[in-house]
């Protein structure tokens, strides 16, 4: 098929005698096809014209432009471009046809139906088992509008899963495909039917399989018992899991039973978890047993605040706020540990401390104490209220934005106020969000003033508090003043806050504000184009049109830097850990270039890991320590078939194509965060040092290897 439309393209493209001639030395070489494809794809083409050189790839002599080109127009996400798509699957190259399986899923929302019968049609026709594992993975993904609908696809997908003689590619493809399905189908009834549930039991119990397929099984072991726990179906199969020797399907088997499980299975789950030697693992047992059996025996938290893991303990100190409320012990640790921030020097770390804040194993930092006063705020108010002045003017920023979260549950206004002025826009942002609690509306001139200083965090915080204010006029000037000067910056990253202004100049304010508002119909941000158009149209009662419909496009660099890009990147802490990350450059050249481009400017060095989420991801490399504050413009999304899986690296979005190059690691298997964040590369060296990594773990330098 490929090469009969290959003669008709370059007939067309290249006039006879021109082929064999060759470029004066004054003319720069034309660029090659696969970068012109890399820039109609980057460009988000929207017509045939636009991606004229992805369809001149795919239709070409070469495979691997051929694969290029149907994953370009999967992550186009228009049904404009089904057609080519639906053909690829027929191509010679199974690789192509298992990427168009993927191209599918991923633009299946704008048709779910046509692609749903495509896959469908496919599949009797496919015998390679990488293809195959492809189709069930994305039959999964695609949007099911009726429970036959579903019962047919999960019918399929438990089917291959459940036979020994299904090859594992294909096994691996149909757990992702049932695990798809199950989170897509809740809050709609679905009910998984008997075989399909044997069938995931089974399978997370495991079949021995060699050496060499080891790590793909337990990959398709995850999975089924993910799958069972988003299916409601905990039972005896957890018990055993809990037993066994990979570390996730242990923290599985105790997520399993955090919900409302059979109380059997759940007490003796957790007592395994809680003396397990893996800190992940302990880490889902102390969460669980906090929730289930804190009220009446919180010895295992109060054990836990000295366990040799910072996630571990941090989070037992947390779970101190709740947990036996008449346990004196709780609230005489949490005491003592808020006390010691008096001994945390400006650097963080306590005196005494061995290494740099934030050595592995320790919380002899600031964390503990922050997180201690914070607890003991909810556990003991009285006994909060006599430690917090320290917090308050601490050296270290995280510490006073930790106070402020204190100072809102002990409804300290005074504090808050004082806050509120903080140099530190997070700290800023803690107080608003906390006065906004405890005074609403009784310090609308606050939330005003902070908007003198419109920073991300602040802003949100600040508009959020002002909604509702009975000084619209007052709040409407301040919200659209601040909306200016964020404007000006010309930020893609400031969509969040703008968003966030013109709601606030929407609630408070009126059509003699439409003046104000008209010239946000031709802002870059389509979507804050959107947002003026609709608050003019309620305000005039006339249909407004924004003018601006397409996010603008950054420039990609010359052709020749895309193809000397380093294949690793080492990323070493202030505490002189480090860990290195391996690019997947076929996979996310343009994601892998931008991180490149700015470490290599030193745009990551003295920037921390803001976001510390045990059991999930960390994130970080944003100058304001903020999820609403990165590198601009926007970076665009590069999905493809590679899995979430633990050590895998990405790039940080709030939506499609909103990157600002913050980047994030998994911590586990996360596939329910699969083909919605870009991913770059995977940690090859140094997962220790990633899982050591607390909040507010600073970046020293990154250095490019070859």
């Amino acid at each position: 098929m490929r090469s009969i439309l290959a003669v008709t393209v370059v007939s067309v493209l290249v006039p006879v005698g021109l082929a064999a001639q060759a470029p004066s030395a004054a003319t720069p070489p034309a660029p090659s096809l696969r970068y012109r494809l890399l820039v109609a794809e980057d460009a988000r083409a929207g017509t045939r014209e636009e991606a004229a050189p992805i369809l001149e790839a795919l239709a070409g002599l070469d495979s691997t432009l051929a694969r290029l080109a149907v994953r370009a127009l999967g992550r186009l996400e228009t049904p404009l471009f089904l057609p080519e798509i639906v053909r690829a699957l027929g191509d010679n190259d199974p690789a192509v046809r298992a990427d168009a399986a993927n191209a599918l899923a991923q633009l299946s929302p704008a048709d779910p139906g046509r692609v749903m019968r495509a896959l469908r049609a496919r599949l009797p026709e496919e015998f390679n088992p990488v293809v195959r594992g492809a189709l069930f993975d994305a039959l999964g993904r695609v949007r099911h509008d009726s429970t036959a609908d579903r019962q047919a696809t999960e019918q399929v997908l438990a089917g291959a899963l459940a036979s020994d003689s299904t090859p594992l590619v294909v096994q691996l493809g149909a757990a992702y495909g049932l695990e798809s399905l199950a989170r897509g189908a809740r809050n709609t009834g679905f009910a998984a039917a008997p075989a399909t549930l044997t069938a995931l039991r089974r399978t997370a119990i495991g079949v021995a399989r060699p050496e060499s397929a080891r790590d793909e099984a337990v990959r398709v072991r995850r999975l089924a018992l993910t799958t069972l726990i988003t299916l409601g179906a905990v039972d005896e199969t957890f018990s055993r899991a809990a037993l066994d020797a990979d570390p996730q399907i242990r923290r599985l088997a105790i997520a399993g039973v955090a919900g409302p499980a059979p109380a059997e299975h759940r007490e003796a789950i957790v007592a395994v978890g809680l003396v397990d030697a893996t800190p992940m693992v302990k880490y889902e047992a102390l969460r669980v047993h906090g929730r289930h059996y804190g009220a009446a025996d919180c010895g295992p938290e109060i054990q836990a605040v000295k366990d040799p893991s910072a996630g571990v303990a941090l989070l037992a100190i947390d779970l101190l706020a709740t947990v036996c409320p008449a346990d004196a012990r709780a609230t005489a640790a949490l005491k003592a540990m808020a006390a010691a921030i008096g001994a945390v020097g400006a650097d963080g770390a306590a005196a005494g401390a061995v290494g740099a804040a934030g050595a592995p194993g320790s919380t002899a930092t600031w964390h503990a104490p922050a997180h201690a006063i914070v607890a003991l705020a909810r556990r003991a108010p009285d006994a909060a209220r006599g430690e917090l002045r320290p917090f308050l003017g601490h050296a270290v920023w995280q510490v006073r934005m930790y106070a402020a979260r204190a100072a809102a549950t002990l409804q300290d206004a005074a504090a808050l106020e004082s806050l509120a002025a903080d140099a530190h826009a997070n700290v800023r942002e803690a107080a608003l969000a906390g006065l906004s609690k405890v005074r609403a509306h009784e310090v609308d001139s606050i939330y005003r003033r902070a908007l003198d200083r419109p920073e991300a965090p602040v802003v949100m915080a600040a508009a959020a508090a002002l909604k509702g204010t009975p000084a619209k006029p007052e709040a409407s000037a301040a919200c659209l003043k601040a909306l200016a000067a964020m404007t000006a910056e010309r930020r893609d990253t400031s969509r969040d806050p703008r968003l966030a202004l013109l709601e606030c100049a929407r609630d408070a304010g009126a059509p003699a504000d439409a003046p104000a508002m008209r010239p946000y119909l031709d802002d870059p941000d389509p979507k804050v184009a959107a947002k003026a158009a609709e608050i003019l149209s309620a305000w005039t009662g006339q249909t407004v049109q924004p003018t601006t419909t397409r996010v603008r496009t950054m420039p990609l660099p010359p052709e020749r830097e895309l193809g000397d890009l380093p294949a690793r990147m080492r990323v070493t802490l202030a505490s002189g850990r480090s860990f290195v990350v391996s690019f997947f450059l076929d996979e996310a050249p343009i994601s892998t270039w931008r991180v490149v481009r700015l470490a290599r400017a030193g745009y990551y060095h003295g920037l921390t890991f803001h976001r510390i989420v045990p059991n999930f991801v960390i994130q970080g490399g944003s100058p304001g320590a903020s999820e609403f504050v990165g590198d601009g413009p926007f970076m665009r999304d590069e999905f493809g078939m590679r899995s979430q899986t633990r050590g895998t690296v990405g790039i940080s979005s709030r939506g499609r194509d909103t990157g600002d190059a913050q980047i994030y690691v998994n911590l586990i298997d996360n596939a329910r965060l699969d083909h919605e964040y870009t991913i770059f590369g995977e940690v090859s060296d140094g997962m220790d040092a990633v899982d050591a990594i607390l909040e507010g773990d600073v970046i020293a330098r990154i250095e490019l290897l070859k």
